[in-house]
This record gives C-alpha cells, structure tokens and sequence, in this order.
C-alpha cells in the first residue's frame, strides 16, 4: 500500500512536465465558475478572479449520509484533522493554516463557533444542502473575519418549477452504522417549500491495533457512540415587483461517546452533547440595473461536555457547558453603472452573547463592518476591488482589501488569474474570555494571500460536441500570517497571546477528463497539493522555518467513475504525506504517510415518476491501518449497502 501511494505522488509530480494528452471536461467539479451573475450572495460575485472547488455530485457519488469531513475528504485531498472515528471532531485546514482560519457558512452567514472560532464538520450532514463550495484563501475583504485558510459555503437554493420530489434513503452497514434520510420538496413557480430531515446512528466498534502497547494488540473500540439527527426548512418566494424572499431554519441535535486514546488502560468516560438551531430571512428587490439585499440571521448553540474519573464514578470531575446566541443583519446594493461597471456597497452588524461554565460572567460582543466593491468588465478582461473596515470595542483590524483579475488568454479555453487579498481573524470568546488566561487586549491576527492560477480547457460539453473533454487547473499561492494566537503555559495555566507568525506557499494540480460514447462514460480526476507552512514565530524561539504540525507537504488524490447504462462504479484514492505532530519537527512523533482507497458500485433505474438506486460502498478497500491524529485510531475496511428511492411529479 505505501508503494502505490508512492507511485501515485510520482505521477502528480512528473504529470504538469509531460504532454497534456487528454482532451476536455465539462468545468463540474474543481472549477472556476464562470461568467455568472449571482444576485444573492456577494462573495461569489467577486468570484472570477479566485479558485471556486465545486462538488459535483456525479463524480464524487454522495451517499446522503456522509458528514461534510467526509464528503470534502473525498472530494479532494484537502487536510482534514479526525479526532477518530465517525461523529469525532473533524475540521479542515486550507493552504496551511489553522482550522480556525477556516470559515463555514449556510446561505452566506457564518456558523463558526464563537467560543473556539471552529466549525466541526463531523455535525454537518452533507446531503442536506444544494450546494457546497470550497473557496481556498476567501479574503477578509468578501468573508470577513477568519478566512486565512479559506471558506466553505453550504447553500439551499430552491429548484423552481411546479411539481413535488420525494426522496428516501437508507444507510447500513459496518461497526454498526444505521441512517437514514427524508427530503421532500413542492411548490410552483412562485412558491417553493423544501424539507430535509437526516438520521444517522454508529456505534463506531471498530478493530484497531494498538500500536502504544507492548506487542502491538488488537482492541476493540469502545465507549464511542455518536448519534445525529437534523433537520433543515426552507421556503421560497417570488412576490410581484421583482421581490423575492427566502426563509429557513436548521435545528441539530448530536452526542458522541470519546473513547481513550490509544494507550490508555482505561475505558473512555468523557462524552459531548451538541445542538444548534439557527433561523434566517433574506429579502431581495431588484430593479433593471440594481438589486437591494436584506438579510438577518439568529443562530443559538449549546454543547455540554462531561468527564467522570471512573465509568462508575456518580458525579461528574468535568461538567462544562456552552451556551451562545449569535444574532447578524446586513443590507447590501448593487448597481450597474453603464455598460462595463458594477458598484456596491453595505453594512453589516454582528452580536454574540455566550454564556459559558468557564467565564467569569456572561458576555456579549458586537462590531460593524462597512464595504463596498466594484467590478469591471470587457471582452476578455474582468476586474474588481473590494474593501471592508470591521469596529469593534476591542482592537479594529487594518482595512481589508481584495483587488484580482481574470484575462481570457484564449476566450472559453484558457484562462489566468490573479488575486491579492487581506485576512483578519478577531479574537474568539475564548481568547478574551476563559479564566483563567482570557486576554481581552488581544490584537486581530492579519496578513495577506497571492495567489494566481491557469485554466485550460479543450473540447466543451453539448450537443455536438465530440467524446472527449479535458480540463487542467494549476495554482500558486503564498499566504503570510502575523500575530497569530497561541496559547502558552504560565504559572499554573495556560493564557493566549499574539505570538505567532506563519508562511504558507506551495502549487495546486488538478486534471479533470471525461470521454463518452452511446451507453458508456468515463470521468477520471488527478490532484495534487504541494504545501509548505514555515513557522517564522512562535513565541519559543527554537522553531523557526519547521514545518507546521499536522500540515503535510504532499497530499494527493484520485477519482474514477465509470458508467454503463444503468450501472456505475467509482473508484477513490487518497494519499497524505508525512506529517509532524509537534512544533518542534520531532522525527519520533512523526505520523507515517498512508494512502486510503474507497470503492463504490451500484446501479440507478428510473421507470416512469419514480428512480431507485442501490449502491455498494467499500471504504478504506486497502485495511490501511493509519492515523490523522496522533494517538487516535482510524477504522478499517467497512462495508456499507445505501438505497435511494426518488418519486417526482410535474417538473
């Protein structure tokens, strides 16, 4: 297993030098999107410039069930840190950066926690969105704070039409994994209603080794239960005089058994409750050449984390709780000032209020931000440049600023980009709040991101189009990060200061092809990452230019679908390269590279209103025995059968 995953960084690195050989791809997945007027969202007006990393479902073959952590580690070969097993802790690290510098948004608000500043992308159900982006290095200026990284955007956008769909699905299989899934979406042209409701139960009583032991012996996870269920409603309108207006709210609900890290001679006692209800409204009014956007947002967040000495033990030694409101509103213009100008313009304000176990009193923060854009475009030039001043009580960030451009070397073949933004991130609640060690004085962490990029395409999808597409993406970037947050030992406790200065640049590699022919179609898609994160801070000292924990030099991945008629079959590799658990480059706490394969076979069948598909899931086909996390284990090769079952009527 450790040479194929060799063999395949091999051909990732030499591919670029050699001939591109295969032809063009219908721009679906990993892909900037092109050329589309978007009303609603304003960061992705502001796209062209930037590399957009779309799923497309018919590669990538979601299964319904699938945490957004796995969906994404699939997808691509992004760095996702798993505490373990399904439902542990799972967040992602963009470009080298901090999973905190990694922004997570539903219908463009942000639903990062405002205690830790991260957003567990195990407690995310994938198949409950329409649409999911990856925006790698999102600006401060677009996104706001905490972007270093990049942004993921989670939408529900309403399929207009009159008619209703029903899906059902079911998921079963390994370690005692039982789901299942609801959607049910109706309307008519003007009214749109969607609900989405999602199940999901494992028991996660994996085999593993332990590698901490004397002689290396096989356990039997345990105490590492996770149970989830959410359910997500939204509503649509088209009203007369150019009026729309979407509404939704998304409740959640979840608890996770921790099992003890590998080692330990005692049963895991610590569990975690979690659950979210956030409610939205958007309202939108356009005119011939502008558009006026109101949007507000209430989120509120509980999580209740438990610990015992002993399984038997009647009280608890750990009882913490996290209570958190978090209210935003903004109203934005746009306005088409002639032929070839976009202007735009708004405010935005923010208001959090945490009620916390480990804070002294309840706390309540607010800021403002003002921006305003523009965008210019002609022939095979588009331009833009936006700015962004966040208040705040505490210490105001530098002003944002995003300026790019796209230039169409050979229009609807071969494209470059080129992007400069600025990135912030405030302080979360536990930086300014946690006693002891809470530092209200904190200054913003800030710095800057280049990045530039080349799209090629041969041979577009359509009617007439031949058997072959291809496509081939390659992007440079380089990120700088100064005064970043780190929590350092003290007298008797830990406390947070702006210590940290981090370099991150390296290349990013995809290659995406497909040949069709009657009944048969084949999609393959090559990617690789090359990142360097360079510690020139630290507040240590001795650290300086050591690669970054947990962030590897090489990632890579693999995609092969293939499809005959009713029945397909994908195939999925990932490889991570060698990675450093400690600030100092320790070679004995060094994790060991390792190469996941996941297999896929199935078949769809529709007859009349009503689809059904049935599918075999084969994950980790190799038993890679591996870790993400230092001292967490991984499963092995599991087996999973999922049914969908589809009926729709009208259309």
């Amino acid at each position: 297993m450790k040479k194929a995953g060799q063999l395949l960084f091999f051909f990732f690195l030499v591919f670029p030098a050699g001939r591109l050989s295969v032809l063009a791809s219908k721009p679906d997945t990993l892909v900037s999107i092109q050329d589309v007027k978007v009303y609603g969202q304003r960061p992705l007006y502001y796209q062209e410039d930037k590399k957009v990393i779309s799923c497309d479902s018919a590669l990538v073959l979601p299964s319904g069930q699938e945490s957004l952590g796995e969906l994404l580690g699939r997808m691509a070969p992004v760095n996702l840190l798993q505490y373990g097993a399904a439902g542990s802790l799972s967040s992602l690290s963009l470009r080298g950066s901090s999973t905190a510098q990694t922004q997570v948004n539903w219908n463009g608000f942000p639903i990062n926690s405002q205690t830790s500043g991260i957003s567990d992308l195990s407690q995310i159900n994938a198949g409950m969105f329409e649409e999911i982006l990856l925006i790698p290095g999102a600006s401060g200026s677009l996104y706001g704070s905490g972007t270093a990284g990049g942004a993921i955007n989670l939408d529900n956008k309403p399929a207009w039409g009159n008619g209703t769909k029903t899906t059902a699905g079911f998921d079963g299989g390994s370690f005692g994994t039982l789901g299942g899934d609801l959607l049910l979406q109706t309307g008519t042209k003007r009214f749109r209603s969607k609900s989405a409701f999602s199940y999901r139960n494992v028991q996660n009583n994996f085999p593993y080794r332990d590698t901490y032991k004397p002689g290396e012996p096989v356990e039997i996870s345990a105490h590492n239960r996770f149970q989830y269920a959410g359910f997500i409603q939204t509503f649509s309108f088209r009203l007369a005089h150019s009026i729309s207006i979407q509404s939704g709210f998304w409740y959640q609900k979840n608890r996770k058994e921790i099992p003890a890290i590998m080692g330990s001679y005692q049963p895991g006692t610590q569990e975690q409750r979690d659950s979210s209800l956030r409610i939205y409204m958007v309202l939108e009014k356009r005119w011939a050449r502008s558009v006026l956007t109101a949007r507000s947002a209430w989120f509120l967040d509980n999580m209740w984390f438990t610990d015992k000495i002993s399984p038997d033990a009647p009280d608890y030694s750990i009882d913490s709780r996290f209570r958190t409101q978090h209210f935003m509103s903004d109203i934005y213009y746009r306005h088409s000032a002639g032929k070839h100008w976009m202007l735009d313009g708004g405010i935005a304000s923010s208001l959090a209020a945490a009620k916390v176990t480990a804070y002294q009193d309840p706390v309540h923060d607010h800021s403002l931000d003002i921006y305003a854009g523009t965008k210019y475009h002609k022939y095979r030039w588009t331009g833009s440049f936006t700015l962004r001043q966040n208040f705040n009580p505490y210490k105001n960030p530098l002003p944002q600023a995003d300026a790019g451009i796209r230039y169409a070397i050979q229009p609807g073949k071969t494209f470059f980009r080129f992007n400069f933004s600025t990135k912030y991130r405030i302080p979360t609640l536990n930086d300014k709040y946690w006693t002891p060690g809470g530092n209200p004085d904190l200054l913003p962490e800030h710095g800057w991101g280049v990045s530039s990029g080349l799209d090629l395409r041969t041979g577009q999808p359509g009617e007439h189009a031949g058997p072959w597409s291809f496509r081939w993406q390659m992007d440079l970037f380089s990120n700088m990060l100064h005064d970043q947050i780190r929590w350092i030992p003290g007298n008797g406790y830990w406390y947070p200061e702006n210590v940290g200065k981090m370099w991150s640049y390296g290349a990013e590699n995809n290659v995406l092809g497909r040949w069709k022919k009657n009944k048969l179609s084949v999609t393959c898609q090559l990617t690789y990452y090359y990142t360097i994160t360079s510690v020139e801070k630290d507040g240590r000292g001795d650290n300086k230019h050591n690669q970054a924990a947990y962030v590897p030099v090489h990632t890579a991945s693999g995609i092969l679908r293939l499809d005959y008629g009713i029945l397909y079959a994908g195939f999925y590799e990932h490889f991570t390269g060698p990675r450093y658990t400690t600030a100092d480059n320790d070679p004995l706490y060094q994790l060991n590279p390792y190469a996941l394969g996941d297999m896929i076979l199935g078949g769809r069948k529709k007859t009349g209103s009503f689809t059904i598909d049935m599918r075999v899931v084969i994950s980790n086909l190799f038993n890679t025995n591996y870790q993400v996390i230092r001292s967490y284990p991984m499963p092995g090769r599991a087996y999973f059968i999922k049914a969908r079952f589809i009926f729709q009527t009208g259309k």
